[in-house]
């Protein structure tokens, strides 16, 4: 059953629930559904609904008190259409009434009605909404190529490429989403009017509290004062549903001020998927200069991301795809454009701490390919690559626009491949594979496809935490530590993880002496200490280093001092300062983890359907705190990442191997990690096991048997060639 909530009079401006919203409900509480343009084009002229039974109401623009136009980073958005629709099923407007299903089938019943075409142009005015095609867009030279040599000419990039011993081009494209199975989104608003003046108070899983309450209060015409937000349980991190979050909560703001009762809109799960989980295609082009002993020379990216009707963070995307397109190489030139474009989708999603997937997946591919083409085996060529980022490193020069605190990368490389016996198994499936491909004649295809084939795939990548660059956490972070006089500690930040406060008992433990009983979470703010964005604020790295200055400075605090006694310490703009947006250079995260990993795969001749024979990981992110913790996410979140890979089916891996390299560096993030390596080492093991170039993820149900009979037709066309070629050899 609902938990009922009810008003408290001495509420903070934003609080943490550890309950779902989906699972709060206050008395008489009305349900809210979206109206939804039927059409991805056109001008509204009107909404029609039914008849509305009594107790039912339609909110439209023309209802709003406040404004309809929101500004973002990505211009001026809509809370309702009134003018030019910009996607399909755009907001029009809100059915809300006492039953869920019949507001929704009220809303799905709505009647939408277009302006003639001549009318478009002054429907675009009305909105406000009309965007140039390019919402984003960056652009990277660096290298010796691009500056003037003795004779004061600069060569550029295709000097470069002429010089180079081989020349490997690929495209690919990225689109994979992370399953959804968590709580859709959505939000409880409750208006309260009293002769002491009136207040909202809005229970959702936002993770930009700020700009929640700022949305709130451009929509309603209220000051940010009356707004009280208590953020329920989140699950779902991607950059749509975090802005997006805001117009659900005003939607159902806007309702509850109008009708007087609590109003709660909890999106279906159609709907979470078609608006809320849809991750657009990112195609990233590869053309890489390869010097003869395997060292990169030059690498042109040319990067296109679909970023649908409006993402605000899109500038944000495109800069971190630029960033990690070199993977964790050092190439000697680079020239790189990332470009997002705006189109008739719903905007895309990415998880805030994932926007770089897509440039890891493509360039441990492209090194892949480099591999196919010149025979230099995996672990080689990436250490031949790594070694003149370190040697850069050492002395102090400038080798890339960017820098990364890589931390023991070549050994982990070395222990991943010895413990996964790579360059055996590597070897031996490239030579069958070789052997098969150069089979001919009668019964060859059955050669190829009558008995299991198998590939292994290797890659790597680094997880960059808190952005220095990002336009949604850009302020300073902060921790507060107070010793009771109980003796024990309450620690000020937003709700943690069961494995994060351990961490958390653990330090205070070794500091101060302190039982985990006595360790406590404050998760109440005030209106002008609202936290940052959940995913950064419960970085491991930044808060295990704040908590620590806090417990230090407690320590040695002088005896005499008066109790409570509270420390506050902030990350300051040291780390900031490395970092400029206006050069485009520096080290843009504030830490750095790395990981590499293996995978083996087995194609079965008759399914049609690829087993997972083993992967193996390894990590080096600092110091571990809780191994048995860090194991299992790095497990967990394997498995999610190998489940998103073939859209309808789940695929999975029985034998995952787990390994970290212990340093005493600060504990870093790593539960973006496996999503950065996992699908390349997937279609790089696919690839060589059906001896052709898989470039795009997610694969369909039936891809590989598609590819497979593409590989029949081939192989029939070359024995065609070859017969030809025999009976009438004058004309080869």
């Amino acid at each position: 059953m609902p938990k009922s909530i009810r008003k408290s009079n001495t509420a903070p401006n934003v609080s943490f629930q550890k309950e779902f919203f989906s699972d709060l409900s206050t008395p008489g509480m009305l349900y809210g559904a979206t109206v939804r343009s039927p059409a991805g084009e056109g001008t509204v002229a009107a909404v029609k609904p039914p008849e509305l039974p009594e107790g039912y109401f339609l909110f439209t623009a023309k209802d709003i008190p406040g404004k309809n136009l929101i500004e973002t980073p990505a211009g001026k958005i809509p809370l309702f259409c009134d003018g030019r629709v910009s996607y399909p099923g755009e907001p029009l407007g809100i059915i809300v009434g006492p039953d869920e299903k019949t507001a929704r089938s009220l809303a799905e019943s709505t009647m939408v009605v277009f302006a003639e075409a001549e009318g478009a142009e002054d429907g675009a005015k009305e909105s406000g909404v009309e965007p140039p095609l390019i919402m984003a867009q960056r652009s990277v030279r660096w290298g010796p190529c691009f500056k003037k040599d003795a004779d004061g000419n600069i060569p550029g990039l295709q000097q470069a490429f002429y010089e180079a011993e081989r020349i490997v081009q690929n495209c690919w494209t990225y689109s994979v989403a992370p399953r959804d199975s968590g709580e859709p989104n959505g939000a409880l608003c409750t208006w309260f009017s009293s002769p002491d003046g009136n207040s909202l108070t809005v229970f959702t899983p936002s993770q930009w509290l700020s700009n929640l309450r700022k949305t709130i209060s451009t929509v309603l015409g209220i000051k940010g004062s009356m707004i009280t937000v208590k953020k329920t349980q989140a699950l779902n991190t991607g950059t749509n549903s975090i802005w997006y979050n805001s117009f659900i909560a005003c939607q159902a703001s806007l309702a509850s001020m109008l009708t007087g009762k609590s109003v709660r809109i909890i999106y279906t799960r159609d709907e979470q998927e078609r608006f809320l989980s849809t991750t657009l295609p990112v195609t990233i082009a590869h053309k890489t200069a390869v010097a003869k002993d395997g060292r990169i020379t030059a690498m042109q990216i040319n990067i296109e991301a679909d970023a649908g009707f409006a993402t605000p963070f899109a500038q944000e995307i495109v800069d971190r795809l630029v960033i990690a397109a070199c993977g964790c190489y050092a190439p000697e030139n680079i020239s790189i454009t990332a470009t997002a474009l705006r189109s008739e989708s719903p905007a895309t999603n990415m998880d805030i701490s994932l926007m770089d997937t897509a440039a890891f997946f493509a360039v441990e591919n492209q090194m892949g390919s480099i591999c196919k083409e010149t025979g230099i085996s995996p672990l080689e060529l990436r250490l031949r690559n790594m070694e003149a980022y370190s040697s850069a490193a050492k002395r102090k020069a400038p080798f890339m626009p960017f820098s990364f605190q890589l931390e023991k990368t070549a050994p982990a490389l070395k222990t991943i491949a010895i413990k996964g016996d790579f360059s055996r198994h590597y070897v031996s499936y490239r030579l069958n594979g070789m052997e098969l491909g150069n089979l001919t004649g009668e019964g060859s295809f059955m050669a190829q496809s009558g008995s299991p084939r198998r590939g292994i795939g290797f890659a790597c990548a680094f997880e960059g935490s808190c952005y220095y660059g990002s336009e949604v956490y850009g302020g300073e972070q902060s921790m507060e530590v107070t010793l009771e006089e109980s003796g024990g500690i309450t620690i000020h930040c937003p709700p943690v993880s069961d494995s994060i406060r351990n961490i958390f008992e653990r330090m205070a433990g070794e500091t101060l002496g302190i039982s985990p009983s006595n360790v406590k979470i404050n998760s109440e703010f005030s209106a002008e200490d609202v936290p940052l964005q959940d995913t950064v604020f419960c970085n491991v790295s930044i808060m295990t280093v704040l908590l620590k200055k806090c417990l230090e400075s407690i320590r040695r605090r002088k005896p005499d001092s008066a109790l409570p006694y509270t420390v506050k310490k902030k990350t300051g703009n040291a780390g900031k300062n490395s970092w400029s947006m206006t050069d485009f250079e520096g080290t843009p995260f504030h830490s750095t983890s790395f990981a590499a990993c293996t995978m083996e795969v087995e194609l079965d001749p008759c399914t049609f359907r690829e087993k997972i024979r083993n992967i193996y990981i390894i990590v080096s992110a600092g110091k571990l705190l809780h191994t048995q913790s860090a194991e299992s996410a790095i497990k967990l979140g394997t498995q999610r990442v190998l489940g998103s890979l073939v859209k309808d089916e789940l695929l999975s891996c029985e034998n995952i191997h787990i390994m970290f390299i212990q340093s005493e560096l600060n504990p870093m993030q790593i539960g973006g990690l496996v999503h950065n390596i996992i699908p390349a080492a997937y279609t790089q093991a696919l690839s060589q096991a059906m001896s052709c170039t898989i470039n795009s993820l997610p694969l369909e149900s039936d891809s590989l048997y598609e590819l497979l009979s593409q590989r029949r037709l081939e192989i029939l066309a070359k024995q065609k060639s070859e017969a030809a070629q025999n009976e009438n050899p004058g004309n080869a």
